[in-house]
């Protein structure tokens, strides 16, 4: 079989139009059809990612909030980690609130409360 180049005429005749030598071989379904069915699938998609981070960012939070009454270093700690992991899935609000809510409660922890 030969190398056929696809933008190149086909030299050979065409059973269904014999007349027209100007035969092009290549596919153009892909020019005639939309992605619309797509593009409803990755913003749908986009949503439940959005979802996802806000909840990383309100555990976080909650967290953070907890730190303040039980174990500080072990809670305040996660509420920070999770902080940081909400910040990096585009939960900037969330994150950056509870990684100073959970340093807040280290700090009160640590300095004020020995002192009380």
């Amino acid at each position: 079989m030969e190398n056929q180049n696809l933008n190149e005429p086909s030299k050979e005749q065409d059973p269904v139009n014999p007349v027209d030598e100007h035969v092009f071989k290549e596919e153009t379904s892909a020019e005639f059809t939309e992605d619309t069915i797509r593009d409803d699938r990755d913003q749908a998609r986009d949503e439940n990612r959005d979802e996802v981070n806000n909840v990383y960012g309100w555990i976080a939070i909650a967290l953070s909030a907890i730190s303040f009454f039980f174990i500080p270093i072990l809670f305040a700690g996660a509420g920070i980690i999770l902080g940081f992991i909400a910040r990096n899935r585009e939960a900037q609000i969330l994150g950056n609130t509870a990684i100073v809510i959970g340093i807040l409660s280290i700090i009160t922890r640590l300095f004020i409360m020995p002192l009380i």
